[in-house]
Formats: structure tokens, sequence, C-alpha cells
């Protein structure tokens, strides 16, 4: 994937963090959503494709803990990568994000530069796993296709094979009725 492309979802209830974030990503060429809470960003989810999602922890009403819980949870969302960028300085609330399927955790105090090479491997990720859903798909294809084929052999064979028989007996009935007619001809000759 091209560097700088991308299209993130930044969710956070501080609207001054969702515009700095959101300007500094625009820059570096990615194409942004926002998202003030936690309903609001599974909403975007589910009407708009987006490859990443920073996503804040301590929100008013659904928290991050809970809407990443929701999007690891949707097998529809769940391959999206989560960057968890939150005040939480603690080591244990970063542990319990990456178990819980976060890609990564960056305290809000985090380097641009640092960001910028999480976003780019996260991305890099979704393409791959992106490319790989889609060859699976096409293996399913081909194979559904190869099969439909092989009925349609099978079919053909057995409808030629079920025609032998029946021509045999109709010309074994043809003949049948040659020698009858043949013999009624001698029968009726003086």
């Amino acid at each position: 994937m091209e560097e700088g492309k991308g299209h993130i979802l930044v969710v956070d209830d501080n609207k001054m963090n969702r515009l700095k974030l959101s300007r500094s990503l625009e820059v570096q060429g990615f194409t942004v959503g926002l998202a003030e809470g936690g309903q609001q960003a599974l909403d975007s989810l589910k009407i708009e494709s987006f490859d990443v999602v920073l996503l804040d922890i301590v929100m008013p009403g659904m928290d991050g803990y809970q809407v990443l819980e929701r999007i690891k949870g949707d097998p529809q969302l769940r391959d999206i990568p989560v960057i968890v960028i939150s005040a939480l300085d603690e080591t244990e609330s970063a542990v319990r994000c990456i178990e819980m399927g976060a890609e990564d955790y960056l305290p809000t105090s985090f380097d641009p530069v640092l960001l910028r090479a999480r976003l780019n491997a996260s991305l890099q990720k979704k393409n791959l796993r992106d490319l790989e859903v889609a060859y699976l798909e096409q293996e399913m294809t081909l194979r559904q296709n190869e099969k439909l084929a092989t009925i349609g052999r099978l079919s053909a064979g057995m409808a030629h094979e079920l025609n032998n028989p029946t021509a045999a007996a109709k010309r074994g009935a043809d003949n049948l009725v040659d020698t009858l007619t043949l013999s009624l001809i001698h029968i009726s000759e003086p």
C-alpha cells in the first residue's frame, strides 16, 4: 500500500483532539472521518469503509474498551486495525487493549512520526488481509465452477448412457418387427 494513503476513523470525545489529529493525518495524505463517541463510531463503521480506527479509551457513554469489544466481535468489522490513543498511560490499559485485539496502543502525547509508522504498518497488514480474503473468495468461486463443470459432464455422460440402451432396444424392436413382417409375408405367400 502506498504510504500516506488510507481512510482513517478518529474516535475521540474531545473536539480539539479530533481536529488536531485529523488535520495532521490529512496533511500526511490520509482521508479522515470523525466520531465524537463510541456509538457514532460504530454507526460510521457500518455505513462507511475505513482502513484503520484511532480510538480514545476515556469517553462518556460507551468507552473505548466497549467500542473495541464491539468492533472485534463483529465479523464484518473485526479485521479493521484499531490503534488506541489514550491519556491513560498505564501498562494495564495497554495490555488489556492489545489482548482485546487492538493493533497498537499509544499515549496521547505520541510522536507523530511514530503514529505514521504504526498507521502504515497497520495499513500494510490490512491490505495483505484484504488480498488474502479476495484470493480465498476467488479460489472458492473457481472450485464451485469446477464442481458445476464436473456435474455438467457427468449429466451429459449419464444422458448419453441412458440414450444408448434406449437406442439398442429400439433397434432390437425394429429388427423384430422386420422379422415378423417377413415371416408374415412368407406365410401368406402360396
